[in-house]
C-alpha cells in the first residue's frame, strides 16, 4: 500500500506549524507509539480541506476498516498485492520488492482518525521510519464530506533524514500524490456507495466467502438505504 511509501517522502519546511495531536485521548500504549514521532518529528506535511460526494457513515466505516478497502480494491483489480490484517489490529503490507510497512489505528473520535505507521524503503539508502497520520473530516452538506490531513514522520536513519530535507523541492509533488493515493480508496468507495451503490454491491458480492461475510452488513445497508 502507498502509506508504506509516504514515511520516507513526506517533507515540508520546518516553519510549518503542525496541528496539535490530542495525546491525552489516546490509550497509554498508543501514546507511547505516537509521542516520539509528533514531539520529535523529522518532517511534517499538512493537507488543506477538500470535498467529495458521500455519506459520513460510509466513510467512517471504511476509514475504520481499511482492510475492507484493500479487499474491494483487489477485487476491482486496483491492487497487485493485498495487505494482511494481524490479530493485534496492524495492517501489514509488503510488496516483496522495495517497500514494507504496517499501519495501526490509534484513535477513533468524532470527525477524526489517527493512524500510526512504521515502514522501510529499500534502495541506494535503506530508510526505516515511523509516522503519524491525522485525518479530520465532517459532513458539510447532505451529500458532501470535507477532509483535511497532516502527516508527521520520524526517520530512524539520519542519512535518510538529511536527504529528505535536501531534496524537499523535488519530492514535494510525489509526497502529495502519495497522500492522495492513501486516501483514494476510502474516498472512492464512499463516493461509489453514494452514487453507484448497485455497482459497489456487485463488487462486494463477488468477494470470496470469508471476505463477503465480513462485508455482509455493509452490503445490506447499501441495499436498504439507497
Amino acid at each position: 500500500m502507498r502509506w508504506a511509501l509516504i514515511l520516507f517522502l513526506a517533507v515540508v519546511p520546518v516553519w510549518a506549524v503542525p496541528i496539535r495531536v490530542p495525546l491525552e485521548l489516546l490509550t497509554p500504549a498508543n501514546q507511547e507509539l505516537v509521542r516520539p514521532v509528533t514531539a520529535h518529528f523529522t518532517l511534517h506535511r499538512q493537507y488543506p480541506p477538500r470535498r467529495f460526494t458521500g455519506h459520513l457513515a460510509d466513510f467512517e466505516f471504511l476509514m475504520d476498516h481499511l482492510e475492507v478497502c484493500s479487499m474491494l480494491a483487489q477485487q476491482a483489480g486496483m491492487l497487485e498485492y493485498r495487505p494482511i490484517m494481524q490479530p493485534d489490529g496492524r495492517l501489514v503490507a509488503d510488496n516483496h520488492a522495495d517497500v514494507d510497512g504496517w499501519l495501526l489505528p490509534v484513535f477513533c473520535g468524532l470527525n477524526r482518525r489517527i493512524y500510526y505507521v512504521e515502514g522501510a524503503q529499500r534502495g541506494v539508502v535503506t530508510a526505516r521510519g515511523r509516522g503519524v497520520v491525522v485525518v479530520d473530516f465532517q459532513q458539510v452538506t447532505p451529500t458532501e464530506i470535507e477532509y483535511s490531513g497532516q502527516l508527521f514522520v520520524r526517520a530512524d536513519n539520519p542519512v535518510a533524514a538529511a536527504l529528505a530535507h535536501v531534496f524537499y523541492i523535488f519530492l514535494r509533488h510525489a509526497v502529495d500524490q502519495n497522500f492522495e493515493l492513501v486516501m483514494r480508496q476510502p474516498i472512492l468507495f464512499t463516493r461509489m456507495a453514494a452514487k453507484q451503490p448497485a455497482v459497489l454491491r456487485q463488487l462486494i458480492q463477488l468477494l470470496a466467502g470469508e471476505d463477503y461475510r465480513f462485508l455482509v452488513g455493509f452490503d445490506y445497508c447499501l441495499a436498504g438505504a439507497r
